[in-house]
């Protein structure tokens, strides 16, 4: 009985959340109600899928505005049952999502439905009935299907049955059935229904409390040293940290630094076999934080050590004496790309003496409490380009002058710019009494405008201060940490002909979609989706037609004057620029899309179509000038 009411009580704030987070949450996300009570069923679907990939899976991921909308695009007519995909160099990730409404709930057909979606993902059938954003996506995973894996995610808004449970644990059995069988990739499932979203929202939203503090006892050995027993060999290491009092059993876990040549010692005794347990084998010195780790390696040895994130190892026993630790059992569960990329630094001759490296060994015969550790190990945000440029002081100074413009766009109503230049969750009373624009948003756009729209999607290349990064914010590839008034003004003005672009560019493929949808993936649709090359569209044109008063147009911009009755130039050219995309994508032939935008070859084309617009079409209120 008293499980009955426990399992009731859950059930309660189940729905509870589904009513009260879920229902306001996507109310954000809703493209044609205002009411999520009047929202269709499939509208309510969208939205609920647009929430899940902004609020979950880009935070897990860290995708960009770009990598979400363009991963997004792909559902719709011809999409193949798959709501979201994405994909890079280390997996391709689909998403499907089902949202039900009160009295409605999953069926076993949704489920097979899904089920067979991973065998189709691998199928050249399904690239030539696709629709041709998802098209692309699907011949690239045909085929690295032997070299990257398959997140594959089913994403439900009510709670699964018992029976459903069962039948996923024997879907997940036959999938892996299938995949050996055709020689797919394994592929990582996860079913994800409300609990599960709850749990997710719970760990996003919970604040940690500040008493949460220990100090942690240091055995400090003065002269002497610590000697790391492995087998039949013993290595220096100088001191170590109990961590017992953290961990679940009795010996707990020890950190420790060690040596570069201890670890040498070990992986030369064990090789592969000690990475088993490690869900990440070493993916090359061509990685860009492995070539990072070599470079400190060869010119800042000494520096490794605080520049490196330390290795996690767990076993099932270790002894410590005083200057012994004798270990039993060792598995390095995070840390393969440091151990490797080591020994890559050994064959090239290069001098290890002064490098070593933290440790955490933790000891556990759990096979849940493994598995929990190697799942959490390897479970941290990851770090995106963007990231590592959030503290150049340019970027500090940019958030803190930006905050003085404000926007007056899409509703007239004045709100303040709010620069993102460091990731972080924005609730939605700033989002409401801000305009916001992120750091990698930011730079996809000024790289657009002065570097040109093809390299908006080359991000690693945007943030790499050795390429693109100080040609944007710097003064002709020189590091800035300030910019004169005049550029401020600029990139306001920038910053806000964008916000209206990209409000009036959905606007316009929603009422496509929900009036001629017989013209999605056509020219008129194609036409709107090249967003960092309408942006470039503007600026080419401004520039080049109006060079003498291009600095009074840009303050005007900035100070909210081009909103004034008469001075929208915005509005008024876009369904002109639109036109020019249109004319391209008709006279294209054996057209891909993707391709075109990164082909630098494509903007020489866009330029000839905007030099030909009818000058009268171009005209500027005179209010602007002055």
């Amino acid at each position: 009985m008293g499980t009955h009411i426990g399992t009731s009580k859950i059930e309660k704030k189940l729905d509870e959340f589904s009513k009260e987070t879920i229902e306001i949450e996507i109310l954000d996300h809703l493209e044609n109600s205002n009411s999520i009570n009047k929202a269709s069923t499939v509208d309510k679907g969208d939205a609920f899928t647009k929430w899940y990939v902004d609020r979950f899976l880009n935070k897990n991921y860290n995708l960009d505005a770009d990598d979400v909308e363009d991963g997004l695009d792909v559902g719709g007519k011809d999409d193949c049952n798959i709501d979201f995909i994405y994909e890079d160099d280390k997996a391709n990730i689909v998403v499907q999502c089902k949202y039900r409404g009160k009295d409605s709930s999953i069926s076993k057909g949704d489920l097979d439905e899904f089920k067979n979606l991973y065998s189709n993902l691998f199928k050249k059938e399904t690239a030539q009935i696709a629709n041709p954003r998802l098209k692309n996506y699907l011949e690239r995973i045909r085929k690295t299907k032997k070299t990257k894996p398959i997140i594959m995610q089913f994403v439900y808004n009510k709670r699964f049955t018992s029976s459903q449970k069962k039948y996923i644990k024997d879907f997940k059995d036959e999938i892996i059935s299938i995949a050996k069988k055709n020689n797919y990739p394994q592929p990582d499932i996860e079913f994800i229904g409300l609990k599960k979203i709850a749990e997710k929202w719970d760990m996003m939203t919970k604040k940690k409390s500040e008493s949460m503090s220990q100090t942690v006892p240091i055995y400090d050995f003065s002269d002497d040293i610590l000697k790391l027993r492995f087998g039949k060999k013993e290595m220096k290491t100088p001191m170590w940290f109990d961590m017992k009092e953290f961990s679940l059993d009795e010996k707990g876990a020890i950190v420790f630094p060690i040596s570069a040549t201890t670890l040498l010692h070990i992986l030369k005794d064990f090789g592969d076999s000690l990475f088993d347990e490690n869900i990440r084998l070493y993916q090359g010195s061509g990685k860009t934080v492995n070539k990072n780790m070599l470079r400190t390696l060869k010119d800042n040895p000494e520096r490794f050590f605080i520049y490196n994130n330390g290795i996690s190892g767990i076993c099932s026993n270790f002894e410590v004496s005083r200057h012994n630790i004798n270990i039993f059992g060792l598995q390095v569960i995070n840390g393969a790309q440091t151990i490797k990329t080591i020994r890559e630094a050994e064959l090239s001759a290069l001098n290890l003496s002064n490098v070593y490296v933290l440790f955490k060994l933790t000891t556990t015969k759990n096979p849940n409490v493994k598995k929990n550790i190697i799942q959490a190990s390897n479970s941290q945000t990851s770090i995106v380009p963007a990231d590592f440029r959030a503290n150049d002081e340019i970027q500090i100074f940019l958030n803190d002058k930006l905050k003085d413009y404000k926007y007056l766009g899409n509703d007239n109503k004045s709100k303040k710019l709010f620069y993102v230049n460091k990731r972080q969750q924005i609730d939605a009373k700033t989002k409401k009494k801000n305009i916001t624009i992120d750091l990698a948003t930011l730079t996809k756009v000024l790289a657009a405008i002065k570097l040109g729209p093809h390299i908006s999607s080359a991000t690693s290349s945007l943030f790499d201060i050795e390429k693109n990064y100080w040609k944007i914010y710097g003064d002709e590839g020189a590091p800035l940490d300030s910019w004169n008034t005049s550029a401020i003004i600029e990139t306001a003005a920038i910053i806000f002909v964008w916000k209206r672009v990209e409000y009036l560019r959905k606007q316009e493929i929603k009422k496509l979609k929900n009036e001629t949808p017989e013209k999605i993936d056509k020219p008129a649709h194609l036409a709107l989706l090249p967003r960092f090359h309408i942006i470039y569209s503007y600026f080419y044109l401004l520039e080049n037609k109006y060079p003498s008063e291009i600095k009074n147009i840009y303050t005007n911009i900035a100070s909210g004057k081009v909103f004034d009755k008469g001075n929208n130039f915005i509005d008024r050219w876009f369904p002109i620029i639109i036109m020019a995309f249109t004319t391209i994508f008709h006279t294209e032939k054996s057209f891909n899309f993707r391709n075109w935008q990164r082909q630098k070859e494509s903007i020489e084309n866009l330029k000839n179509q905007l030099n030909i617009l009818p000058p009268h079409l171009l005209e500027f209120n005179e209010n602007l000038f002055k």
